[in-house]
């Protein structure tokens, strides 16, 4: 599960029985963060939160940081993060982290994700706005994919087309 909040971007999966084991334990829940930041940030709103001591870094996996969890108190944790809801625009109130990275991760985000409406809009149809009224004005959703790209080292096309018509095309071109 992926949980984007104020406090940062959360991959929550079920942890492992044990180090060597693939087997998982279905009431013990991994909570990886790629940036520590945002666990430290999620630690400090709900101190009780990490069951298994402090954070954990682990090298050479996708998500190096993570907190281990039980089920019952991530429900908890998940409750209390939605009795604390009180604002009208989740980028705006994420970009309170001071974490230029994450800013720039959601608007990409949330521009990509205008691909899933079936209104026909492209993710660079619309600028992405991440600042508050009189602040520096917003990135270029170029410039923001671009960040998003280096960050991922994923190959985010900068036209509207989506991924089958250029391997159509370079498809088209070996014939």
């Amino acid at each position: 599960m992926w949980i984007a909040t104020r406090y940062g971007f959360f991959s929550v999966v079920c942890a492992r029985k044990s180090v060597t084991s693939r087997e998982i334990n279905p009431e013990m829940l991994m909570v990886r963060a790629r940036r520590r930041q945002h666990l430290e940030s999620l630690i400090t709103a709900m101190p009780d939160i990490a069951v298994r001591g402090e954070i954990m870094q682990s090298a050479g996996t996708d998500y190096p940081f993570r907190i281990f969890v039980s089920k019952t108190r991530w429900t908890t944790i998940m409750t209390k993060l939605v009795d604390d809801l009180d604002y009208g625009n989740f980028k705006n109130e994420a970009h309170k982290l001071n974490d230029v990275k994450y800013d720039a991760f959601l608007g990409a985000t949330w521009s990509l994700g205008l691909r899933l409406e079936d209104r026909g809009r492209s993710y660079l149809d619309e600028p992405v706005d991440l600042t508050e009224p009189d602040e520096e004005p917003p990135h270029d959703i170029d410039e923001m994919l671009a960040e998003l790209q280096e960050m991922t080292q994923l190959k985010i096309p900068k036209t509207g087309t989506d991924g089958r018509h250029r391997k159509a095309a370079q498809k088209a071109k070996r014939r």
